[in-house]
């Protein structure tokens, strides 16, 4: 394809051609602006499928829905330009980060303070153009890709889902220049190369907001928010600079408060939920309370939380994946042994409770848990509980080639009641008869709703 940035449309280029001794044309470009056309010619044109849509809700585990929608609030118009270059929005904070503050003082108008989108101080002064958004924001990023190329790929957010190049360690990628390469190639790209493994890896341990992923899958868009712009998602706007963006996502944000109001007015009648809570809890304590290594039990963080009951019960819930070695192992079934999704409760003296492991009865006897997605807090039936989604795979079809592998994963959805007793004591038991035992639900919002006809 012939590209217009690679024909001498890239406006931020300066070109002036010579002639070699040998009478060839040699144009030279000026240093004030960097050649990137090497970059914007990678571009093919090749849209997203129906398949790339389906593909990425089978990894992701969301609706299909969820993830139009996170296109349409970023880039409502195209993912290129008329250059055919990614859309992009730089962040000024981020490449001051990325290049260890050594430009803020030099050119404080791209490396310093995060932008803002407003027009006035809130004492009504105004606020300077270098200080605030852009529509175009190349030739931002142009200079300051002169200064540190490395910092400014990754000070950018790209593309169709403006994922911030600064997650490329995240996402598995080798360099900020290999990101920006996958960026500047096509919208499936887009989807399949950065978004996808972007919801995968995008997480929050310190906060208490979980996973990217499990945010879309339960439709928590405070947290989904949170998880792609920071604490000052409600304020700022680091993804996009235009206020339709903030509109738009205000919209959903009231949306899912509306329906987060009206499945708790069915679920939580009795608002006897156990509460979950992220912070206070001391993993290599708890992994040391297992009593296993963490090759033999690795803790999911994410999915593990400080539970408080309504009759004044405390207690630390572990929810993790272990792996038991089949000695008998005779080559049916998942290699060398079995694969389980387990949660474990422990008294404020890290003392076990109680434990329960999620039974798939999906090829019960061969069957590999190995992924806790979410865990959820419900009321079933007056009694405290958790809804907890499990990937899982049969353990019978090993794959053929390269490409299958991954692509045979299975998901349920468990309920999880607790039974708390006077003495302190805890008891759990899955409880199938609502959701069905072997369901396949793979999302967190689809077993609520149904848990909630099962409480009327």
């Amino acid at each position: 394809m012939h590209h217009p940035a690679a024909h001498g449309a890239d406006k931020g280029m300066k070109g002036q051609q010579a002639k070699t001794p040998q009478g060839a044309t040699d144009t030279r470009y000026s240093k004030d602006f960097p050649d990137l056309r090497k970059y914007f010619a990678l571009y093919t044109g090749e849209k997203i499928s129906e398949e790339d849509w389906v593909y990425a809700v089978g990894v992701i585990g969301c609706e299909i829905e969820v993830i139009k929608a996170f296109a349409h609030v970023e880039t409502k118009k195209s993912p290129f330009d008329q250059f055919l270059r990614p859309v992009i929005q730089y962040e000024r904070h981020v490449f001051s980060k990325c290049s260890h503050h050594r430009f803020d003082a030099s050119n404080a108008d791209i490396s310093g303070k995060c932008y803002t989108s407003a027009k006035f101080a809130k004492d009504g002064t105004p606020i300077a153009a270098t200080d605030r958004y852009v529509k175009d924001a190349y030739a931002r990023f142009e200079r300051a890709y002169l200064l540190d190329a490395d910092a400014a790929i990754q000070a950018c957010s790209w593309g169709m889902f403006q994922v911030l190049g600064v997650n490329y360690r995240d996402m598995n990628i080798n360099s900020p220049e290999k990101f920006m390469q996958m960026a500047c190639t096509s919208e499936k790209q887009h989807l399949r190369g950065l978004f996808v493994p972007f919801a995968m890896a995008r997480r929050d341990g310190k906060y208490g907001h979980g996973t990217l992923r499990n945010a879309l899958i339960e439709k928590n868009w405070a947290n989904a928010a949170w998880l792609y712009n920071g604490p000052d998602y409600k304020k700022m706007t680091t993804l996009t600079n235009s206020r339709t963006h903030m509109t738009a996502s205000k919209r959903v944000l009231c949306m899912y408060s509306f329906l987060l109001f009206f499945v708790c007015g069915v679920v939580c009648a009795k608002n006897s939920d156990p509460k979950l809570y992220s912070e206070g809890l001391d993993y290599d304590r708890l992994q040391k309370a297992t009593g296993l290594p963490w090759d033999k039990f690795a803790i999911a963080e994410t999915q593990s939380f400080r539970v408080t009951l309504s009759n004044g019960g405390s207690y630390f819930l572990v929810s993790g994946t272990t792996y038991e070695p089949d000695p008998n192992f005779s080559g049916h079934g998942y290699p060398g042994g079995r694969g389980y999704c387990e949660f474990d409760f422990f008294d404020q003296s890290y003392k076990r409770v109680d434990g329960i492991r999620v039974n798939i009865r999906d090829h019960s006897d061969t069957n590999v848990c190995n992924w806790i997605e979410g865990v959820s807090a419900v009321t079933y039936k007056g009694q405290p509980a958790l809804l907890t989604t499990v990937q899982y795979h049969r353990g019978i079809d090993p794959a053929k080639s390269i490409d299958e592998i991954g692509n045979n994963y299975h998901r349920f959805t468990a309920l999880l009641v607790l039974t708390p007793h006077p003495d302190g004591s805890l008891s759990i038991r899955q409880d199938d008869s609502c959701l069905g035992p072997g369901n396949q639900i793979g999302e967190l919002a689809t077993a609520r709703k149904r848990l909630a006809e099962c409480n009327q």
